[in-house]
């Protein structure tokens, strides 16, 4: 059995946690409670805590100082952060923390016991495999990297060599197990040293996130790939979620994004190989389909392959300046190579300008309205662009290089404000708008805060306690079916979200506004 703490400086969240969930059947043998960050820090000093739950945005010591007076004092502490503010910075603050799971307030008390369900799992884990850690010697750890890479190539080795991966490493044998390459990219300037470095340096990086937190086991294969093999349904996180935290703290901590293909998953060290297979395949196909799609016979090598592909590109996009729709059909295969490829976020803004400018001069004289000016002001939006708003605004800019106006995505924001001022009362979440506008939540998520100057998330906020307000103050409804009316099942948790952004509770509120007719 286990110890959790819930820690908000709003005592009716805390107990309204504490009550609403069966902890018994969670092995969660005592949950308490604390107001603040000091007294959580207390109660952990005079309690055996094993995980906690934490706000963020708390008066005094805050969440995140919480968080990290904990991980220097007790490491081994599970932490998930419950939080009204969806902001990345929060988030990436987290992460650099080793948080375990990140929740935007209200949260459903059936997911909350999800994640705390499988927090239990790890540590229960975590208990039964403390030799697991990879704190072996160096010797060790080359030992297991010699023997997985043989693994993944199918090396021929003697009987009693994998039989060491499950006695001497304490490794269980029949683990799902499923292979992720993470591919360093090709930089335009770069060789294969570069490369080489490169790859180094990432697996490194694996080693600290994955390995070390007994989520898998990372190598670099003979071609200088880096190989992660995760062990599926062990960790706390399913394994696009281990990636997509992954890939984050390489952006944000090395402004590095690598290219990710996934094999599929196979039971048991003996058939790994399958699933690294799987993805060499599926990295070999996607890269043939580039040259494919480019119709070229021109051999390349490995390290200059996407350059030739570019250039091939390029001069395409000249030929076809007075065809528009083969301009977006070839800038379609230019997306697909950089994705292929893995650039750089400098090598993508460098090819993006190039790519327009190329296509500008070759324009000249026929239907082009763009200035150099123009140009140079692309130039500044690309250099202060993320990777795919990069591609975004090149393709826009190409649109408009032949006359037509992109309002699609004022088109798109415009259909999100409509649903959302339609359907206040349902579960509105950023994945379902983006799903009825056909588009990815990330693309639309970016499209949105561009467009109005704030997240998805913190618009539909806004707009069911303003909604919220004009109830209060025109009818006589009850707070809790004013609640339900603006998409809030819990009226505690609106309650709180009604007071932090009225300053008001919603009984004062309507007192207050009733009084100044």
């Amino acid at each position: 059995m286990y110890n959790i703490l819930i820690v908000d400086d709003e005592k009716m969240i805390c107990e309204g946690i504490r009550k609403s969930i069966d902890w018994d059947q969670l092995e969660i043998e005592t949950a308490f409670v604390a107001f603040s960050g000091t007294e959580a820090l207390s109660v952990i000093a005079k309690n055996k805590i094993d995980i906690v739950i934490t706000d963020i945005n708390m008066s005094g010591m805050t969440g995140l100082e919480l968080i990290s007076t904990i991980r220097r004092q007790n490491p081994a502490i599970r932490i998930l952060v419950l939080t009204g503010y969806d902001r990345f910075d929060y988030a990436r603050d987290c992460l650099r923390m080793s948080v375990a799971d990140f929740l935007l307030k209200p949260v459903d008390e059936t997911v909350l016991a999800g994640v705390v369900r499988n927090q239990v799992k790890i540590l229960d884990h975590l208990s039964k495999n403390m030799v697991h850690q990879r704190k072996q010697s160096l010797s060790d750890q080359l030992e297991i990297e010699r023997l997985v890479t043989d693994l993944l190539h199918r090396h021929s080795r003697t009987e009693t060599d994998y039989p060491k991966l499950f006695s001497k490493y304490q490794f269980d044998p029949d683990v799902t197990l499923q292979v992720a390459l993470l591919l360093p990219g090709e930089s335009i300037m770069s060789g294969p040293k570069t490369d080489r470095i490169s790859a180094e340096a990432i697996r490194n990086i694996c080693i600290l996130l994955v390995d070390a937190q007994s989520a898998g086991i990372s190598v670099i294969d003979t071609d200088g790939k880096v190989v992660v093999t995760f062990f599926i349904g062990v960790g706390n996180e399913t394994l696009d979620a281990e990636l997509e935290k992954l890939t984050k703290i390489l952006k944000t901590e090395y402004n590095y994004l690598p290219k990710i293909i996934v094999g599929t998953p196979v039971s048991g060290y003996e058939n790994l190989h399958l699933s690294y297979n799987d993805a060499v395949w599926k990295l070999e196909k996607e890269q043939n389909s580039i040259k494919n799609l480019l119709n070229s016979g021109v051999p390349r090598q490995k390290t200059n392959t996407f350059r030739a592909a570019y250039e091939e590109l390029k001069i395409k996009i000249g030929d076809a300046v007075d065809d528009q729709p083969r301009i977006m059909q070839l800038y379609e295969v230019f997306r697909q190579a950089v994705g292929t490829f893995s650039l750089s976020s400098d090598d993508i803004d460098k090819c993006c300008f190039d790519l327009v400018s190329y296509a500008y001069f070759c324009s000249l004289g026929i239907s082009s309205s763009m200035t150099d000016k123009m140009l140079h002001k692309l130039g500044q939006m690309l250099a202060h662009a993320e990777k795919d708003d990069a591609l975004d605004i090149t393709q826009s800019w190409l649109l408009k290089l032949y006359g037509e106006d992109d309002d699609e995505a004022h088109g798109i924001v415009a259909k999100a404000k409509a649903y959302i001022d339609a359907e206040l009362e349902t579960n509105l979440s950023v994945t379902n708008l983006a799903d009825r506008l056909c588009v990815t939540p990330n693309y639309f998520s970016r499209l949105f805060r561009r467009h109005t100057g704030e997240g998805c998330n913190e618009y539909i906020v806004r707009k069911r306690l303003e909604k919220a307000q004009l109830l209060l103050t025109e009818t006589n409804l009850p707070a809790g079916k004013i609640a339900l009316s603006v998409g809030y099942n819990d009226i505690n948790y609106f309650s709180l979200a009604f007071k932090k952004f009225t300053g008001l509770s919603p009984t004062k509120y309507r007192k207050a506004a009733r009084s100044q007719r």
